[in-house]
C-alpha cells in the first residue's frame, strides 16, 4: 500500500517538480506511488502548467465563408 503524502513527500514533490523531473520520473523515486498518483498530487497543489491562467484574451476567429458579390447587370 502507498504511503499517505506527508509534509515531507510533499516538499520533496514540490522540489523534484521544481527541477523538471515527470511525473514518470517522481513515481519511480518514490517507488510506491503510480504516476497517476503523482499527476494527480501535482494537479491538486496547483503545480502543474495546466492550472496557471493565461493573461492573453481570448477572441473568437473570423471567417468570411463565400462572400457574395454584387454582379450588376448593365447592358450600355
Amino acid at each position: 500500500m502507498a504511503k499517505k503524502w506527508t509534509d515531507e513527500r510533499v516538499q520533496k514533490l514540490k522540489q523534484l517538480k521544481s527541477e523538471g523531473k515527470t511525473s514518470y520520473e517522481i513515481a519511480a523515486i518514490f517507488g510506491d506511488v503510480s504516476r497517476s498518483a503523482v499527476m494527480g498530487k501535482i494537479h491538486r497543489l496547483g503545480l502543474c502548467e495546466t492550472t496557471k491562467k493565461s493573461t492573453k484574451p481570448v477572441t473568437m476567429p473570423t471567417y468570411s465563408f463565400n462572400k457574395k458579390q454584387s454582379i450588376s447587370i448593365d447592358e450600355a
